[in-house]
């Protein structure tokens, strides 16, 4: 089985039954693949004929790949909850093989998928996400292609990845040889191309091999995280038909697996009846956990003390055993008896029974004996809290959940700050690799809306891709190219990215020495003066934010020698105060609109924006809309149909008094702006396209229509109370240094935000231009666009 990173999903394959079983972990309930059919609870269904056998993910959680027992095909399911296909087989991978296979592992940068064949090879497939989007341009490096294999001595069963990419563990499975029952495979030309490997191995016996004692058909191996010792599930299926009472299943540790001599140095004690099948290391390589199933009946977990295991091989001193090698926690331990430990002895006496306090839940041992009669039994002793750990079931597969090393800090968010410093934090453990890769987004879109790259926003799974773009005559890759950019900086991946401007993509690389790295920009160019560090970024003044806003942040993270960390979060900013609250809008929102095609479309402000501004206007409960007339200037009051507003005495066509009327309409006896419209929204709707000025491609045209909308701002702001010079002391019109004296209205004092569409952004930023130069302290130089 295997769980996905952030420990949501759990997919279990369906060996008897060709499919697929998706699980929630919190709730420990099969998931319904097939709502529709309440009656029962469907898994994912694989193609027709399908034994599944083992599975394993991509690294970032986008595929399944699940082996055949009985076919020499690896089915291709995909996990990721965004795409179209979700829960889909979508690609059958053909092995260049003769029967099934039996397990799966990708390597720990997650770029190569290795599974050791029933025929005795191991094949390596390119799951290099780097190579996926390459693919649909002749995919001339295999993307989801067998790129190479390698025959091994004596068989290959289970398989095991390692800190270092290069390197894959293995064992041979074999029932009747263990002489290179544990191997080594390294690969010397990692190219998917011209792909190569050498094999190196190691025995899996201990002592004489007249004994029982050994650790024999090695079904599966895990390695500790710094390499230095690996651990061996003898499944020792022949044992369940040995004449031998005291033969069985265990597990062997093999001390420098990786060096130039591993060594097998020693085994737990053999459980009758059992036969061990996997077993895998907690997450800070604390705790050795074992499944055992068994053949008639229940079988059960054991779970091994992984620290205390490594303690005893390494003081055998201070252990003692009796002249029948039985371990002081034997019941039948003879005092008379018993000497020191040497390291010799864990070659003939199991490591628990030497030291029992390596079993945290491993307590099986005997309990019974008459050794002249060779009969033991085996079981629980009755004084133990330590038995091994029963699930109700047989036990096969055994699967951690992942820890999350990578958290958000989003309490150390600003909300007050447009420009605020984002900070995530990384697990601090000694066991704990160096982080080699981090990817930061920010977006106004959530998380598989266009947060991060891979979000695919735009649906072109069928085979013509989008039905309208199809019919325009772009094919599918043409389809893609219009729509995306390749995002390509990640060492890890690359994606074809369909929101390539949001608000932030940035990447740090861990240079080759690991002494610091260097943040990059999405389009590859270094990030210079920047005082972020892996665990910080400040989006800075080029990317200042708008108040008020809901903004959505993701850190992607790599560590090196494998594992992938994905988080996201978001933050709202707080809305700007106006700097004369007693007198101002609580915000003056001007909506600008872009091209609008002549002929197909008639002239005037579209019908979106009039449902934007009732958005705007009724999340604060209550308002004010204006739009701009063009042959005035004017502002009139309209409602979110643009009707002029009912109320409104100057009625639809400005003239003559109009200034007054608006006055009298907005102004309280005082000048001061109503108590209705004081600290609440105002939605200007601007209109440029009378002349159809909107469509024709000619600069001009927008820097006419800024200075025209412009003026009219000027205006209406000078009607809410702004003006011209000053009659204090002497009346003036210009300061000592020669500036006219430009005093702000309840408009300009209020809190700007421009929001504009296609060519209206033009048109925006030629007004904000002007207001920068004419007005620098509008609402304190804080204009959001």
């Amino acid at each position: 089985m295997a769980i996905t990173s952030d420990n949501s999903r759990v997919y279990v394959p369906l060996k008897f039954t060709g499919g697929v079983a998706v699980v929630d972990p919190m709730v420990l309930s099969q998931v319904d693949n097939l709502p529709d059919t309440p009656e029962e609870v469907d898994p994912i269904p694989l193609p027709d004929g399908a034994k599944p056998l083992d599975i394993a993910l991509g690294l970032r959680d986008e595929y399944a790949y699940i082996a055949d027992e009985n076919q020499p095909k690896v089915y291709v399911l995909d996990i990721d909850p965004f795409s179209s296909t979700y829960h889909q087989v979508v690609q059958t991978i053909e092995l260049d093989g003769t029967g099934g296979s039996n397990r799966l592992k990708t390597n720990s940068d997650g770029r190569r998928l290795f599974v050791t064949g029933k025929d005795g090879y191991i094949y390596v497939v390119n799951v290099d996400a780097k190579d996926k989007s390459q693919s649909e341009s002749g995919n001339s490096n295999k993307w989801h292609e067998q790129i190479g294999r390698i025959e091994t001595e004596q068989g290959a069963m289970g398989i095991s990845s390692t800190n270092e990419a290069g390197l894959m563990t293995f064992t041979s499975g074999n029932r009747n040889l263990d002489a290179n029952g544990f191997g080594v495979l390294e690969v010397t030309n990692d190219e998917p191309l011209s792909w190569a490997a050498e094999i190196s191995y190691a025995a899996l016996g201990l002592g004489s091999h007249l004994d029982y004692f050994d650790v024999n058909e090695g079904s599966d191996v895990v390695l500790t995280r710094d390499g230095s010792y690996a651990f061996v599930a003898g499944r020792n299926f022949n044992a369940l038909f040995d004449s031998e009472v005291l033969n069985g299943g265990n597990v062997g540790i093999i001390q420098d697996p990786l060096g130039e001599n591993p060594q097998l140095v020693a085994a737990t004690r053999p459980l009758p009846n059992r036969s061990t099948y996997d077993l895998v290391l907690s997450n800070d390589d604390k705790y050795l956990y074992v499944s055992n199933p068994i053949l008639n009946g229940s079988g059960e977990v054991l779970i091994f003390d992984v620290e205390e295991m490594i303690e005893t091989l390494l003081s055998p001193g201070d252990y003692e055993i009796d002249i029948l090698d039985r371990g002081v926690g034997s019941p039948f331990f003879d005092e008379s008896t018993k000497r020191t430990v040497t390291a010799a002895d864990f070659e003939s006496v199991p490591i628990d029974d030497i030291n029992p306090d390596i079993s945290i839940a491993a307590d099986f041992e005997i309990i019974e004996e008459d050794r002249p009669r060779n009969q033991f039994t085996f079981g629980v002793p009755a004084d133990s809290t330590r038995g091994p750990v029963a699930i109700g079931g047989n036990p096969r597969a055994i699967e951690r959940p992942q820890t999350p090393w990578l958290k958000l800090m989003e309490h150390l968010v600003r909300k007050d700050d447009l420009t605020p410093t984002l900070h995530w934090q990384f697990k601090e453990n000694a066991q704990d690799v160096p982080v080699d890769e981090i990817s930061l987004f920010v977006s106004v879109f959530d998380e598989g809306k266009g947060l991060a790259p891979w979000d695919k926003t735009v649906d072109l799974s069928s085979s013509n891709g989008n039905e309208f773009l199809a019919e325009q005559g772009l094919s599918k890759r043409d389809q893609v190219d219009l729509l995306t950019k390749t995002w390509d900086v990640s060492d890890y991946r690359r994606a074809k990215d369909f929101n390539p401007n949001r608000i932030l993509t940035a990447t740090w690389k861990r240079n080759e020495t690991g002494t610091g790295g260097t943040w990059y920009w999405g389009d590859g160019s270094v990030i210079e003066e920047t005082d972020a560090t892996p665990k910080t970024f400040s989006l800075g003044d080029e990317r200042t934010l708008t108040a008020g806003q809901d903004y959505y942040w993701g850190v992607e993270a790599y560590r090196l020698g494998g594992g992938r960390n994905f988080r996201s979060s978001s933050f709202t900013l707080e809305p700007v105060e106006p700097t004369v609250p007693g007198n101002t809008f609580s915000s003056a929102s001007i909506l600008t609109h872009g091209f609008k095609p002549p002929i197909v479309s008639s002239p005037g402000i579209p019908n979106a924006f009039y449902d934007l501004a009732e958005n705007i206007v009724d999340a604060n409960n209550s308002g004010l809309i204006m739009r701009y007339d063009r042959d005035t200037g004017y502002w009139i009051p309209v409602n979110e149909e643009g009707q002029v507003a009912s109320d409104f005495p100057a009625g639809r066509n400005p003239g003559n008094g109009y200034k007054e009327a608006l006055q009298e309409y907005l102004l309280d006896s005082e000048g001061n702006l109503e108590e209705e419209y004081r600290a609440k929204p105002l939605v200007l709707l601007s209109d440029w396209s009378g002349d159809n000025e909107s469509a024709i491609p000619d600069s001009g045209f927008s820097e006419a229509a800024a200075d025209s909308i412009f003026s009219s701002l000027v205006q209406l702001d000078q009607w809410l109370g702004g003006s011209v010079g000053t009659q204090q002391s002497t009346p003036r019109l210009y300061d000592e240094n020669g500036n006219l004296i430009r005093n702000q209205g309840a408009l300009f004092n209020s809190p700007l935000h421009f929001i504009g569409f296609s060519r209206g952004t033009v048109v925006n930023s030629e007004i904000i231009q002007r207001l920068g130069t004419f007005f620098p302290e509008a609402e304190s130089g804080r204009a959001h666009v």
